[in-house]
């Protein structure tokens, strides 16, 4: 699914190394998280010089365990994204998602799942074979 999005690279999470590495390879040039915890230490270890990070979320933990060296010697950034704390902002930039900014493929990335589904939905995340988001419909 990611790859027909447009991803050039998909890198499992289960790839993801929680390390005591200060730096690692740099590979992007900017990331959004939406997991936090060890997902974002180890984006803030493979970030490219000069690049940012948005956070999102914090599904991972709301820890964040990682060196002051990519900052120092890479010049990264790390920004915090909250859409409702910016107030008047937040309504252009919601009504921007909802038409020019929209995804092109939003209808696909979501599953309407009923309440007794989940159990089995949630064994398919956990193998690692859900993608998207689940939604449960009442």
């Amino acid at each position: 699914m990611l790859r027909r999005l447009g991803a050039a690279e998909v890198i499992r999470s289960g790839s993801i190394e929680n390390g005591a590495k200060p730096l690692e390879r740099s590979r992007w040039s900017g990331a959004v998280d939406s997991v936090g915890g060890g997902q974002l230490a180890w984006l803030t270890r493979t970030v490219q010089p000069r690049g940012v990070i948005a956070s999102v979320g914090n599904a991972g933990g709301n820890d964040l365990v990682t060196s002051v060296l990519p900052f120092i010697l890479r010049g990264i950034r790390l920004i915090g994204v909250n859409v409702s704390f910016y107030g008047d902002l937040g309504v252009p930039l919601w009504q921007r998602l909802a038409t020019d900014l929209k995804p092109a493929h939003l209808g696909k990335s979501a599953e309407v799942v009923a309440l007794d589904q989940l159990p089995a939905r949630i064994e398919r995340m956990l193998a690692g074979r859900a993608t998207g988001r689940t939604v449960v419909g009442f």
